[in-house]
C-alpha cells in the first residue's frame, strides 16, 4: 500500500492565518529597516536642519564630495559639492549642521587638513570669536591649503643634502682609520677599563677604604689650616682696604708735588745756564780791581809807604762744564 504523502504544515493552515503570518514578517522587516535608518550614523542627521558655506581653493588635495568638515575635532558637516569657479578655481560647497552654527562666526577661517597629502582629507574650520556675529547662510569663508608634497620635498631637500654630506664624511673618516689603529684603540680601552676595575676594587677593599679615609682626613686638616690662615689674613685685608681708600688722595698729592718739583727744576736749570756768564763777568771785575790796586801801589806817596808784595796772579776761574 502506498504511503500517504506528507503535506507541509503551511498548507494545513487556513487562509486567514497565513495572511496574518505574512503580515507579521512584513511588519518585522519594516521595523528593522526603521531601526537601521534611525540608529545609522550616516542617516541620523538626514532630517536635521543645516546651513551652507562656500569657499574657493586652488588645489583640492584629496578633497572630494562627502569629505568631512570639522570644528574642534568634531564632524559638523561635509562637502556637498565641488565645481569650477568663473576664475578657474575650485569652488567648495559645505553643508553644516545648524546646531553647530554658533561656533562659526564671521571671523572664522577654514583650511584643508595637513593629513590630506597622505589621503586623509578633511576640512577644518576655526571657531570664531564669541563677540562676533554668526556667519550667515550661503556665505563665503576663507580657506587655506597646506603645502603640497613637492613643496615639502623642496624644504626637506637641503636637509637631505646635509645628511648625505655628513654620511660621506663619516664614510671617509671610517676608511681613513686603519684596522690596526682601531685594534690598538680597542686594546687601550680594554686596558683602561681593567685599570679602572682594579682601582675600584682597591677602593672597595678594607685597605683602600682606610687609605681613602686617611686622605680625606688629611684633606680636612689642610682645609682647616687654610681656613685659619684666611682668618689671620682678615685684619691685613681690612688694613689694605683702608689704605686703598686713602690711596687716591695720596696719588693726587704726589702728582701736585711732582708738578712743583718740575717747575723748580726748570727754574734751577735756567739759573745754571746763566751761571757761566756771571762767573766770567766776576773775573773781569776782579782783574780790573787788581790792576787798579797795582796802579795805586805805584802812585806817590802811597808807593813809598806800602811794602812791595810779591807778584801774584789770580787763578782764573773755570766755568763749570
Amino acid at each position: 500500500m502506498a504511503e500517504k504523502e506528507q503535506v507541509h504544515y503551511i498548507h494545513r493552515l487556513s487562509y486567514t492565518v497565513r495572511e496574518r503570518l505574512v503580515g507579521v514578517f512584513v511588519l518585522l522587516a519594516i521595523l528593522l529597516l526603521f531601526l537601521t535608518v534611525a540608529f545609522n550614523r550616516q542617516t541620523e542627521d538626514f532630517f536635521a536642519p543645516k546651513f551652507t558655506l562656500h569657499a574657493v581653493i586652488t588645489d583640492a588635495q584629496g578633497v572630494t564630495k562627502d569629505t568631512p568638515v570639522m570644528v574642534y575635532g568634531l564632524q559638523v558637516g561635509k562637502v556637498s559639492e565641488l565645481s569650477l569657479s568663473p576664475d578657474n578655481r575650485i569652488a567648495v560647497t559645505m553643508t553644516i549642521l545648524e546646531r553647530f552654527h554658533k561656533l562659526i562666526r564671521t571671523d572664522s577661517t577654514a583650511e584643508i587638513s595637513k593629513l590630506s597629502v597622505i589621503g586623509n582629507a578633511a576640512i577644518s574650520i576655526k571657531a570664531g570669536s564669541p563677540d562676533k556675529p554668526m556667519i550667515p547662510n550661503d556665505s563665503d569663508v576663507v580657506m587655506s591649503t597646506p603645502m603640497t608634497v613637492d613643496q615639502m620635498l623642496a624644504q626637506v631637500q637641503p636637509v637631505l643634502q646635509d645628511v648625505k654630506s655628513s654620511l660621506a664624511q663619516i664614510n671617509q673618516l671610517t676608511h681613513s682609520i686603519s684596522p690596526e689603529d682601531l685594534n690598538a684603540i680597542v686594546h687601550n680601552m680594554a686596558a683602561l677599563t681593567g685599570n679602572l676595575k682594579v682601582i675600584t676594587n682597591q677602593f672597595a677593599s678594607p685597605e683602600g677604604s682606610a687609605n681613602l679615609n686617611a686622605a680625606l682626613q688629611n684633606l680636612t686638616n689642610t682645609l682647616k689650616q687654610a681656613q685659619a690662615r684666611l682668618a689671620e689674613l682678615q685684619p691685613l685685608i681690612k688694613n689694605a682696604n683702608a689704605a686703598s681708600a686713602d690711596l687716591p688722595g695720596l696719588m693726587a698729592q704726589t702728582h701736585t708735588l711732582v708738578t712743583q718739583l718740575n717747575t723748580t727744576m726748570g727754574t734751577v736749570n735756567t739759573q745754571l745756564q746763566a751761571l757761566p756768564d756771571m762767573v766770567g763777568r766776576t773775573r773781569v771785575i776782579l782783574d780790573e780791581t787788581d790792576a787798579t790796586l797795582r796802579a795805586i801801589d805805584n802812585t806817590w806817596p802811597i808807593s813809598s809807604s806800602v811794602a812791595k808784595k810779591p807778584t801774584t796772579t789770580l787763578t782764573p776761574v773755570q766755568p763749570p762744564p
